[in-house]
């Protein structure tokens, strides 16, 4: 079924501020975000493409923000704003709330498309990047 032409749900303050609790592991990760494997060749024949398998926190991330509601629905493809945000994080310091979801959701959606799209923008410091401009608007109580 088609979100389209359906009311939005105000953003969920609690959901934001437990996106954000994910910042400490983003912005200055202990670890790497995951692994690449390489495309291999499997016991029938039949290769397995090279794919990026995730930490567990970040997959925790990817999928919390759909069960929480935060991944905002639009024309991602069409969105030329977020091309300039992401490569140009540090623009991401005025950006509006809605861009910063808008952005985290573009990260998410195109991981789908281009395998490890995700890590890069963690690398890069695009997502730690909206979550401390969303904990500017949703600050904790």
């Amino acid at each position: 079924m088609s979100n389209r032409g359906k009311e939005r749900a105000p953003i969920d303050p609690s959901a934001v501020h437990w996106a954000v609790s994910f910042l400490d592991r983003f912005d200055q990760p202990a670890e790497k975000f995951g692994i690449w494997h390489e495309m291999e060749k499997q016991q029938d024949g039949t290769f397995r493409f090279a794919w990026y398998e995730y930490r567990q926190f970040v997959t925790e991330f990817m999928e919390g923000l759909h069960e929480r509601h935060l991944n905002v629905v639009f024309d991602w493809g069409k969105w030329k704003c977020g091309e300039k945000l992401f490569f140009h994080p540090n623009l991401i310091a005025q950006a509006t709330a809605a861009d910063c979801l808008k952005l985290i959701t573009s990260c998410v959606r195109k991981d789908r498309f281009c395998e490890g799209f995700m890590a890069q923008a963690l690398e890069q410091g695009v997502i730690a990047a909206c979550l401390k401009r969303l904990r500017e608007f949703y600050p904790s109580e």
